[in-house]
């Protein structure tokens, strides 16, 4: 990405696909997506930060489609690197929009860089 010479930022929409195996089930979370929720942790907010986030039906973080903004980070050490921890979490009572809350089904760690 190139930024001005002022700096700034880019932003973005993002998807996330879930998995089982190679069957994708991200259907099957979107239509019980009162109990489950999708987070994003631990990326460098001098570089990546998360804008956004689908909501369940009751009004509630869902996370399965994002909007992030990468910003110009030359002044700062990370060089546009970093990573991002990403959660699914299954909630049978009722969700509040904790990310650590529930039954973990998945996490993973996904390294980044922007230029």
């Amino acid at each position: 990405m190139d930024y001005s010479t002022s700096g700034g930022n880019k932003p973005y929409d993002a998807t996330i696909k879930f998995y089982s195996d190679s069957v994708e089930v991200t259907n099957q979370i979107e239509a019980k997506n009162t109990k489950y929720i999708v987070c994003y942790k631990g990326m460098n907010t001098n570089n990546l930060r998360l804008n956004d986030s689908d909501l369940d039906d009751d009004g509630i973080k869902l996370g399965i489609t994002t909007s992030w903004q990468v910003l110009d980070d030359q002044g700062n050490s990370s060089n546009g690197l970093g990573n991002v921890k990403v959660t699914l979490n299954y909630i049978h009572l009722r969700k509040d929009g904790l990310c650590d809350a529930g039954v973990r089904i998945f996490e993973s760690t996904i390294n980044y860089q922007h230029q």
